[in-house]
């Protein structure tokens, strides 16, 4: 279900601290800060494609769609 991919993300981005690292500008270049376990709500991240009614041949092109949107999504 919905809330078990949440949960399992949200374990995910707990443990490994690179998948809440972020990079923002510091004093003589670019840092690296890496927020608390919990601080990164899975929900906030997550994004679900509906793809029920997308025939099996159009899957591939509405995987590709999902995808560059997310890049677009990406500061």
């Amino acid at each position: 279900t919905w809330e078990t991919l949440l949960a399992g993300l949200g374990a995910v981005l707990d443990t490994h601290d690179i998948l809440r690292a972020r990079t923002a500008p510091g004093g003589t270049g670019t840092a690296l800060t890496v927020p608390e376990p919990g601080s990164v709500a899975a929900a906030a991240i997550l994004t679900r494609v509906d793809a029920a009614q997308v025939p099996d041949e159009g899957l591939d092109e509405a995987a590709e769609r999902a995808a560059h949107e997310a890049v677009e999504r990406l500061p």
